[in-house]
């Protein structure tokens, strides 16, 4: 299996005779698909480490003043930002790629380079891209917080 260390980005596809799979990219560079959508994905990696994935999305649109394009934040070095990558096919399809902060290694015009060799054509600006990038990190400041609050 793989972990939320190990994933840099989680892609939503359609395959025909299949329907909706997920593109799981690794760090190692390795491709895995899944049959379940990224928000199942990301909540079970939550549930590993003792996460309300539901409870920080929360805390993050109360204190962002944002109701859609939410990252998921686990800690400061697994944030993952949504991307618009495709048009959706109907109603409920994912549009967005969820890529990992620390792997992003360069963004030239709308194409977000990784680490791993990785490229991602988005269908959004280089702006629009770095904002998302910055309430991403200023998403993981703001669970830290609480989390020292809860904790402590």
């Amino acid at each position: 299996m793989y972990s939320k260390d190990d994933i840099i980005a989680l892609e939503p596809k359609y395959v025909n005779g299949i329907g909706n799979i997920t593109y799981i990219y690794l760090l190692d560079g390795s491709l895995v698909k899944d049959n379940r959508r990224i928000s199942t994905i990301f909540k079970q990696m939550a549930r590993f480490d003792l996460l309300d994935m539901e409870q920080v999305r929360l805390i993050i649109k109360k204190h962002l003043y944002i109701k859609k394009n939410i990252p998921y934040v686990y800690n400061k070095e697994n944030i993952f930002v949504p991307i618009k990558t495709r048009k959706p096919i109907c109603k409920n399809d994912g549009a967005s790629t969820y890529i990992k902060i620390s792997a992003i290694k360069n963004i030239i015009g709308n194409k977000i380079y990784l680490v791993n060799g990785i490229n991602f054509k988005s269908l959004e600006s280089k702006t629009t891209i770095e904002k998302k990038i910055n309430n991403g990190r200023l998403s993981a400041l703001i669970i830290e917080e609480k989390n020292y609050i809860v904790c402590n």
